[in-house]
């Protein structure tokens, strides 16, 4: 097994012994429910995005999905959230396609306000997306293809990233045992709908 599976599976274990919280558990209700900002693709394409926040729940996490063109606005709300105390934890974000790009512009707004984005988590960001130095982790899925002369219906690794940042990518072309496990659903506008590339995503974010 390459070291690249040996690593995914250690995650997916880490991931499915993990037990929500339950309603009658005084110390996860004391729990502040961390938002998890999920961005969807162009015109809000995420095929089985409601199986993406179902999982992001399972881990007591509240999902907040956004189209692309909701960014600027929410990030804005964001600063404000933030720097009233209302909103408080970590700052986690999830991106597909479009939205993966959107995501890294998000991270990189915020970063001005002097936010710091603790997870950004990108699935065939399409433009070599920049992390900028206020992002503590970035997490990148992707896969080259023969299609990829066509811009928008491809997966790039990130363009640049801050050595503040602590990069993880995973080009899945470059591993055989990971594109079995993937399977039929492999391709731009289908790769987000695997469970395995979900668990993958939402193990991410502890």
């Amino acid at each position: 097994m390459s070291s690249v599976c040996k690593t995914l599976a250690y995650l997916l274990l880490l991931f499915t012994t993990a037990l929500p919280c339950r309603g009658d558990d005084s110390a996860c209700e004391r729990m502040t429910r961390e938002r998890v900002y999920i961005v969807r693709g162009t015109a809000g394409y995420w095929p089985a995005i409601k199986g993406m926040t179902e999982r992001v729940r399972r881990l007591n996490y509240e999902p907040v999905v956004l189209l692309p063109s909701q960014l600027l606005l929410e990030k804005d709300r964001i600063v404000k959230r933030r720097k009233s105390g209302e909103e408080q934890g970590r700052v986690l974000i999830i991106g597909y396609s479009l939205g993966a790009d959107a995501a890294a512009l998000l991270a990189q707004g915020l970063g001005k306000d002097g936010i710091r984005v603790d997870r950004l988590i990108l699935v065939e960001a399409f433009n070599h997306p920049v992390i900028t130095p206020n992002v503590g982790y970035c997490f990148n899925i992707y896969e080259t293809r023969v299609s990829d002369r066509f811009t928008v219906f491809r997966g790039t690794p990130v363009g640049e990233s801050s050595p503040c940042t602590e990069l993880w990518q995973v080009n899945v072309d470059d591993d055989p045992e990971l594109s079995r496990e993937v399977g039929s659903v492999m391709g731009h506008f289908t790769i987000a709908t695997s469970p395995f590339v979900q668990e993958l995503l939402v193990s991410q974010l502890q």
